[in-house]
């Protein structure tokens, strides 16, 4: 989180940076948020867990977020699984010395308010474009987020992961990325997906894409310049 050279001095000398690996878990359901998490340079899934062992995403948090932000109104029991999705460094804090700076530093508590109304904007039309929006669209719109996060066209995404965060079964992904190979969008093999072309994909993709990049610009205003560019509407869309 961007903030001004003096405060953000003052947070990192009491932060952790820790190295992640794919699949790390980091919190389930019902454990206390004993820490929470920026990231630096990887990414991260938050999973709700359904009574019968299967999982849904409901959040994919990346450099413009941060993990565990409902211990910042105080609420320091997770309700879902937070697994890393895409290794790299991430700042951790413990809960304790994060509510301290918060308490200190006015524009800290103002801008950890607006990521938290960020991730209940998405979070709300994420659930409306899983109700309207067929599976391809989707996948689009999932692999365009992870794409945002990189420096490079590959990434890591596997089956299993793409499933949950589509909330589908596996087959349906091998089908829905077949389908965006054939158009030309992305290739794909074992564990990594490579967009090939991306304004294909964008043409592939549902609006909720640009409603949710617009959705962190409008309340994430304080990013800087090279990564508020990945949250613009280039595409006009409404």
């Amino acid at each position: 989180m961007d903030l001004p050279p003096g405060d953000a001095e003052h947070l990192a000398a009491r932060a952790h940076r820790v190295r992640l690996d794919r699949k790390a878990t980091l919190m389930t359901p019902g454990s206390p948020i004993n820490s929470v998490y920026f990231p630096e340079t990887g990414a991260l899934s938050e999973f709700v867990l359904m009574a019968d062992g299967s999982a849904v995403e409901v959040g994919f948090i990346g450099r413009e977020g941060m993990a565990g932000w409902p211990a910042v109104f105080g609420s320091h029991v997770s309700g879902v699984w937070v697994v890393c999705q895409m290794s790299g460094l991430f700042l951790q804090f413990a809960t304790t010395e994060l509510a301290a700076e918060v308490d200190r530093n006015p524009e800290l508590h103002r801008r950890l308010h607006h990521h938290a109304a960020a991730v209940i904007g998405q979070r709300a039309i994420s659930a409306g474009c899983d109700r309207h929006h067929d599976v391809v669209a989707r996948a689009a719109r999932h692999l365009l987020a992870a794409r945002d996060l990189r420096v490079d066209n590959e990434l890591v995404v596997t089956h299993e992961f793409l499933a949950l965060r589509l909330g589908v079964q596996r087959p349906t992904v091998t089908v829905a990325l077949a389908e965006l190979e054939r158009l030309g969008a992305v290739t794909h093999r074992r564990g990594r997906v490579t967009v090939v072309d991306r304004a294909c994909l964008e043409q592939i993709t549902c609006e909720c894409y640009w409603a949710m990049r617009r959705e962190i610009a409008r309340h994430l205003d304080w990013l800087p310049a090279s990564l508020r560019s990945s949250f613009s509407d280039a595409s006009g869309a409404a």
